[in-house]
């Protein structure tokens, strides 16, 4: 699946404390094999302050869009993996992260997080909308991103997976939900979510019949590699 820069959450892994400068002092020291002492050295108190703003204001995003986040899909087509199994509508992620330098600093703080890059770098940065916008293309396409947008539609999923999903999350299978989808979706599905075919559309009843049609003649349909 495609993943683009979009959204995601990575926690800090930390306990919220009121002395947040103390959290991002701690992160510098690990990041940069420094003492304390070399640690108040090295960083003035300006830079550990704009690290510690910078925390508190990526953990803030976090609980926002963690609150928000559902298991499985968020919706069909474009959503946001946030987490493992945890994902987000674009409409969410864009209530939390309006615009796209907070989206790209809200992935730069990440891959402060995640990887080799500094925090001091990203806090350095943070007007610096070009730099911010490398750092979330490069974290995002180095393979090993744990947040990112990327697609997932009916097919990604068997007839029986999307039987179980309907009786989870009835509210993707909903008349609104599927209408104009080009995927097959299995008649169960429809059922278990609660869609009275006669009252879906033509094209979602020719879809669905189609595919019991092709349930009958082909046994192997159920089976699909994603």
């Amino acid at each position: 699946m495609e993943q683009t820069p979009g959204a995601g959450v990575v926690t800090v892994n930390e306990p919220r404390e009121d002395d947040s400068r103390e959290i991002a002092l701690r992160h510098l020291m690990e990041h940069h094999r420094l003492t304390k002492a070399e640690a108040l050295e090295r960083f003035t108190a300006s830079q550990l302050d704009a690290c510690a703003e910078l925390l508190d204001w990526y953990q803030g995003k976090d609980d926002f869009l963690m609150e928000r986040a559902v298991d499985n899909p968020a919706c069909w087509g474009g959503h946001f993996r946030v987490g493992p199994n945890r994902y987000v509508t674009p409409e969410v992620w864009d209530s939390v992260l309006p615009t796209q330098s907070e989206s790209n600093l809200y992935y730069a703080v990440i891959a402060a997080i995640d990887t080799d890059l500094a925090l001091d770098e990203v806090a350095a940065h943070r007007e610096d909308e070009e730099w911010l916008g490398d750092v979330a293309n490069d974290y995002v396409t180095d393979g090993n991103a744990e947040v990112y947008y990327t697609e997932v539609f009916p097919d990604d999923y068997t007839p029986d997976e999307q039987g179980e999903l309907a009786v989870e999350r009835p509210d993707l299978f909903t008349a609104e939900e599927i209408e104009g989808l080009a995927d097959p979706i299995d008649p169960r599905a429809l059922e278990d979510g609660g869609i009275d075919l006669d009252e879906a559309s033509n094209e979602m009843r020719g879809i669905a019949d189609g595919l019991a049609v092709r349930q009958v003649e082909s046994p192997d349909l159920d089976g699909r590699d994603r």
